[in-house]
């Protein structure tokens, strides 16, 4: 009788455990790039006061150098 409860009580652990497991991630990030702004020549920069940061004048952009 003894080993006969030992034999079930070791299959149902058998059955109930599992194996192997097995995950996996997948991560994907899709920024854009923001729009190429061409110069046919280089651009003024002026030096804003006070600060030690250029910016460009004049263009639909704002672009500051520092």
């Amino acid at each position: 009788m003894k080993k006969l409860i030992i034999k079930i009580l070791f299959g149902a652990c058998v059955f109930f455990v599992p194996v192997s497991a097995m995950a996996g991630v997948s991560v994907h990030v899709d920024i854009p790039l923001p729009p190429q702004i061409i110069f046919l020549v280089p651009p003024e920069v002026i030096v804003l006061p006070e600060t030690d940061v250029y910016a460009v004048p004049d263009v639909n952009e704002e672009i500051f150098f520092y």
